[in-house]
């Protein structure tokens, strides 16, 4: 397989090469997954849309870029915050229905509890 050769391993993607000499911070998240993915903030944006929209072509060019940038810095960093805490949860073995529970009782911005102190709590 392509993906085992020590070559393909070890080297960037050249997006990646790209992104970071703009000085930003290229970060490869799980696919297909929404909770491990931080672009679900569009769902915000077509919230906002869908809110204020009539329909009409002309109101769309104007309401598109409203909406993109209504998102605000404190959204994003809860939907990075959670993101994040999911990863976590995952990485300790946690499965889906646990990771839930773990995000909604946790709320640090550091790191969710551990296993056997969450499987514990959601024992009745």
């Amino acid at each position: 397989m392509l993906s085992l050769q020590e070559d393909f391993a070890t080297k960037k993607p050249m997006i990646q090469h790209y992104i970071e000499s703009c000085g930003h911070v290229c970060m490869f998240l799980s696919k297909f997954h929404c909770k491990l993915n931080p672009i679900e903030l569009w769902g915000y944006a077509k919230y906002c849309y869908h809110k204020a929209s009539d329909r009409k072509f002309t109101t769309v060019k104007v309401l598109v870029p409203q909406c993109l940038n209504m998102c605000e810095t404190l959204n994003i960093r809860w939907f990075f915050r959670k993101t994040w805490c999911c990863m976590d949860a995952y990485r300790k073995g946690l499965d889906s229905r646990q990771t839930a529970f773990t995000v909604h009782k946790y709320k640090s911005h550091r790191h969710v509890g551990l296993p056997n102190k969450i499987i514990a709590l959601m024992e009745p």
